[in-house]
């Protein structure tokens, strides 16, 4: 009997301000242009799509968030999206919202984007009795970065691989002007401790101890979660051009990475427009990589709202037919309804 397919539910950019029901006129940067927080109708779109994925895949899906869960790193804000993706909230009566990927037991790995500690310290975070924004994230998101994850999914290894690339590597000030900006950065520290982990993974699969039962590193889909993006489609017109300069500072060391690694699939976000490439080639032998940015949910004035799923269909033992649908809401339609729109398939070769 064929092994069923399996899937990915690839969310980024929710945006989320500081109360869950709300509109975009709540939050620190609600009145600032491009930072707008998250709309409770898009969260209402985006979940009735999700929640039929979680439904239909039910022990066969993962999720993955590649940062900027809030739009300002606000305590209020964080409590609201945490409780939203790990359980449910709620929000009228005996009505609930919420993904609950922890209550359905959903394995969920996270990387930060630059809006959830664009500000390290001082005002307004001690009023708060914080040192910094990142010391919230991590209160509610204490997973290690970056990491590795060995995961088996319906019967195949999957390797997730997570970076923080909101400039790591240099002291933090007071005001990270780097983040706001929307520049990022992994740094060579990072890069060095990723090398660390991954190795001693390879060694564990290889031994056959500290990995879940069947896993096998050297034949697992591997997939890379960071939030800054390592490149854009040549169709990106002229009006793009500030998403041309803040590609990732240091995007040809992490392609490098990715390369050495063998990693098959790259996703992140910070852009606000879906978008794809079948086979973007990476470091110095051209190894082709599946990338994706998912866009931005659920963030209020986008000129597009959107997300992925990506099926995987087993071929053989080595082999995987990645279909990807890319979920849409055209702003100009005024409704808060997503479309799906199946793409074309791409084989994937494991080994």
């Amino acid at each position: 009997m064929a092994a069923e397919a399996w899937g990915i539910l690839h969310l980024s950019d929710l945006h989320f301000g500081p109360y869950l029901q709300q509109t975009e006129s709540h939050g620190e940067w609600a009145n600032i242009p491009g930072a707008f927080p998250h709309h409770y109708r898009l969260v209402q779109g985006m979940e009735f799509h999700a929640a039929l994925l979680l439904k239909e895949y039910k022990g066969r899906i993962l999720a993955a968030i590649t940062g900027d869960m809030t739009t300002a790193g606000e305590p209020s804000a964080y409590e609201i999206i945490n409780n939203y993706i790990r359980g449910r909230t709620y929000v009228r009566g005996l009505a609930k919202a919420g993904l609950g990927l922890s209550d359905e037991k959903v394995p969920f790995f996270h990387v930060p984007g630059n809006h959830d500690y664009w500000h390290s310290a001082g005002w307004p975070v001690s009023k708060w009795n914080y040192k910094s924004r990142f010391e919230i994230y991590r209160k509610y998101f204490p997973e290690p970065l970056p990491e590795v994850y060995p995961v088996v999914l319906n019967g195949t290894s999957v390797t997730i691989y997570t970076l923080d690339s909101n400039v790591i590597g240099r002291h933090r000030l007071p005001f990270q002007l780097d983040n706001m900006l929307g520049n990022g950065e992994v740094g060579d520290a990072q890069l060095a401790d990723m090398q660390t982990r991954h190795q001693a993974l390879v060694q564990a699969s290889e031994a056959g101890t500290g990995v879940p039962a069947g896993y096998s590193h050297a034949g697992s889909l591997k997939v890379l979660l960071l939030h800054h993006h390592l490149a854009l489609p040549s169709e990106v017109d002229e009006k793009k051009i500030a998403q041309r300069l803040l590609v990732l500072k240091d995007a040809a060391k992490v392609k490098a990475m990715i390369s050495d690694y063998g990693i098959h699939m790259v996703l992140c976000g910070h852009q606000h427009f879906p978008h794809m490439l079948y086979d973007l080639e990476v470091g110095d032998n051209r190894h082709k990589v599946f990338y994706a940015c998912a866009g931005s949910a659920t963030q209020v004035k986008c000129d597009q709202n959107s997300f992925f799923f990506y099926e995987f269909a087993p071929r053989g033992t080595d082999q995987l037919v990645l279909t990807p649908t890319r979920y849409v809401r055209n702003i100009t339609s005024n409704s808060y309804a997503f479309k799906a729109e199946v793409c074309d398939p791409i084989v994937i070769r494991l080994r």
